[in-house]
């Protein structure tokens, strides 16, 4: 199914419109905005510059710079830098567009883009894509409120499964950070006695009560200890170097300690006045 031209257009073009044009005769930028289309649809992007206008297409992984027979549709930026066209798109080329136009707009410093002419659908998918890239937070909610209302099609399905896929990424990091702070705390309590104070303490039993606040929340992570202690103790070992001033190679090459002695609460013991 082919779909109808579109015309997109700063509400207020910038005052550096022209400059951004001018901008993209140099390889470099070009490469740079080749780049940022690539982070935004998935794909890879060729920019080509002419006397009139820049054009933006779609690449085939398989055969660098030659365009893909399945996404023929292109984008045009005018030599003002103040129009951005579609001749025609097909429907599975949507979203990629959408998306690609929006990243144009962006760095060209659009504040306001406006779809000036297109299909509703496109217009719908540019005006989402512009409000994930520039207000996550208001795309995020107006996500959650489409998926309370049972509106499927009004959300990006994979950008959706992506942010959620991160949810968990972030807390797996969160709770190797955790790991790795509480093991830097032991080091230096075993290897520094001198300078050991209830401020450490307090501050193992806070890495302590987040890694279970972590666990209680996503039992999953509490497999992970296994796995994840050498290299969350090699970071602990460098970060207890450079925060005490400690030889590196003077600490243990490998974690000393088991789990369940790391994740006691009563370990060390406030009376506690050498290693172990």
């Amino acid at each position: 199914m082919q779909l109808t031209a579109v015309l997109i257009e700063p509400r207020q073009p910038p005052a550096r419109a022209r400059q951004g044009w001018l901008a993209l005769a140099e390889v470099e930028q070009r490469r740079e905005l080749a780049a940022a289309l690539g982070q935004a649809t998935g794909d890879s992007w060729e920019v080509i510059l002419d006397e009139q206008r820049v054009i933006f297409q779609p690449t085939c992984a398989s055969a660098p710079g030659t365009t893909c027979d399945l996404a023929p549709a292109t984008l045009e930026l005018n030599r003002e830098g103040s129009q951005l066209t579609i001749a025609s798109m097909r429907a599975y080329d949507i979203e990629r567009l959408a998306s690609a136009a929006v990243a144009i707009a962006d760095w060209m410093e659009w504040d306001d883009p406006v779809v000036v002419s297109a299909e509703p659908c496109f217009a719908d998918r540019f005006a989402h894509c512009a409000l994930y890239r520039r207000d996550f937070h208001r795309w995020a909610l107006v996500t959650a409120e489409a998926l309370r209302k049972h509106r499927p099609e009004a959300i990006h399905w994979p950008r959706l499964a992506e942010e959620i896929e991160r949810l968990g990424e972030r807390e797996a990091r969160l709770w190797f950070a955790h790991l790795a702070r509480l093991l830097m705390y032991l080091l230096q309590w075993h290897h520094q006695p001198v300078r050991r104070c209830r401020e450490w303490l307090v501050a193992m039993h806070d890495q302590r009560l987040e890694l279970a606040d972590l666990v209680a929340r996503s039992p999953s992570l509490g497999s992970r200890f296994a796995s994840a202690l050498e290299a969350a103790y090699q970071r602990a070992r460098h970060a207890a170097s450079v925060e005490s001033g400690l030889v590196e190679t003077s600490l243990p090459s490998q974690c000393p300690w088991p789990v369940d002695q790391i994740l006691d609460f009563n370990f060390p013991s406030a009376a506690s006045d050498r290693a172990g």
